[in-house]
């Protein structure tokens, strides 16, 4: 979702800030979110609930919502093909994290898509 929304934002045919975006990525994913978070359970069941809850919500807010408008306001920073790299990085580099670090699986379909995720930054720094 991000490089399709950075694409128009970077080339300037929309005339719409970092911290727009930022909202409307965020928006989105909320929207798109809250009806299955509905469905699970959204109250947690350990703990004081309204600690646990502001904490959640916290964390699904303020480092969130920033992270998404310094990732578009680097993206109009830098040339084209370095913002395509960083786009195409974002995910690899989230997939490394998870296996090295919190645990999951090295399976077949990661280690193709960071193959693909990787031969695609090799073709665009050729260039």
């Amino acid at each position: 979702m991000t490089s399709h929304a950075a694409v128009p934002f970077r080339h300037g045919m929309l005339s719409i800030s970092a911290a727009a975006v930022a909202w409307g990525a965020f928006a989105t994913g909320l929207l798109c979110l809250l009806p299955l978070a509905a469905a699970q359970g959204v109250l947690p069941t350990e703990g004081d609930p309204a600690l646990t809850g502001g904490a959640l919500l916290f964390l699904g807010t303020v480092p969130t919502l920033f992270a998404y408008r310094w990732y578009f306001s680097g993206l109009t920073a830098v040339p084209g093909t370095t913002a395509a790299v960083l786009v195409l990085l974002e995910p690899a580099t989230a997939a490394v994290i998870g296996v090295a670090f919190l645990g999951e699986p090295l399976t077949a379909g990661l280690a193709a898509g960071s193959a693909l995720l990787l031969a695609a930054i090799a073709a665009l720094a050729r260039e």
